[in-house]
């Protein structure tokens, strides 16, 4: 049985590669961050840190999993970064996540940051996602 992390990392990744509107603005979505994750575009999304808890939703045993993205962007300025966000935000706050081994039970931006990075001319956001999952177990 692939571990609920796991499975959830690999739903991420192919929510936003589907997003044709999203993949335009982002050299692709990383777990390790290739020599040049850039690619022809400006920005790139790379996964952060991470936590589970265990819990209860609705009666249920549940997982609530963390997921930390961070968007990088060499644009000049926020704005390219801040449209990325956005999609972001949409993308796991109304999407329900296809799960073959576990449950999805919902997904939602608990927080948004965007800030410079310390490489000059990099702009950094750190989004962190809550996703809950019905414990199959």
């Amino acid at each position: 049985m692939t571990a609920p992390d796991v499975e959830l990392q690999g739903a991420i990744v192919a929510a936003v590669e589907v997003d044709a509107g999203l993949m335009a603005l982002i050299g692709g979505i990383y777990d390790g961050v290739p020599e040049d994750p850039y690619g022809a575009v400006t920005a790139y999304v790379s996964f952060g840190p991470s936590t589970m808890d265990l819990g209860e939703f609705e009666g249920l045993r549940a997982e609530k999993h963390v997921v930390q993205l961070d968007v990088w962007s060499r644009a000049v300025g926020r704005v390219e970064c801040k449209d990325i966000v956005h999609r972001l935000k949409h993308l796991f706050s109304e999407a329900v996540l296809p799960l073959d081994q576990n449950a999805f039970v919902r997904g939602h931006l608990t927080l948004s940051r965007i800030i410079p990075d310390p490489k000059d001319g990099v702009t950094h956001a750190i989004l962190q996602f809550e996703f809950e999952l019905e414990d199959q177990t």
